[in-house]
């Protein structure tokens, strides 16, 4: 797929779009892509809304790359986790439309935005590390210790949207 990154422009608000064509896996191209639409949003939007597809969120990290072993990890983590804090430090407020699956680091993505929105149904949602062979995310740990110290709420989405009302009420909501 050309665009990972469908950027949209409206009453002040830049909606990322992320579709990649299958799980929305967080690689490197996609990690340009979002970072490249985050620089225009800042410049020019007051607000942010990223979402998937329906369906997708985004399912974590390219595995391919993270099977690879070598430098090609590192890099990818060390993005992630810089795309993660740009989020959280944003200027200005993010929301992200869980549109549907969101794991590993799609679900840190969704737990560094300021609010979340999520698509109801049968979708996963969740740090499955230890699944894949990670004993754990200490990038996650510290977003959590940080929100506490902040007296926030958290949780993987603030507000579930869903029934006949369909994918279309959660960029009505944001």
């Amino acid at each position: 797929m050309a665009d990972l990154v469908q950027y949209d422009l409206r009453e002040g608000v830049a909606r990322l779009s992320l579709d990649d064509g299958k799980a929305n896996a967080i690689s490197h191209a996609m990690l340009d892509a979002v970072n490249g639409a985050l620089d225009r949003a800042e410049k020019e939007a007051g607000a942010v809304l990223i979402a998937g597809r329906p369906g997708r969120f985004s399912a974590g990290f390219d595995l391919s790359v993270m099977r690879s072993g070598g430098a090609a990890v590192g890099e990818l983590v060390g993005g992630g986790a810089r795309l993660a804090l740009r989020l959280y430090e944003f200027p200005s407020p993010v929301v992200a439309a869980c549109t549907g699956h969101a794991l590993a680091m799609g679900a840190i993505l969704l737990l560094a935005s300021d609010t979340r929105l999520g698509a109801r149904g049968d979708f996963k949602l969740g740090l499955n590390e230890v699944a894949i062979g990670m004993t754990g995310s200490r990038m996650t740990g510290l977003l959590l210790r940080q929100l506490k110290r902040e007296g926030k709420r958290y949780g993987i989405v603030t507000m579930c949207v869903g029934g006949d009302q369909g994918f279309a009420s959660l960029f009505e909501a944001a």
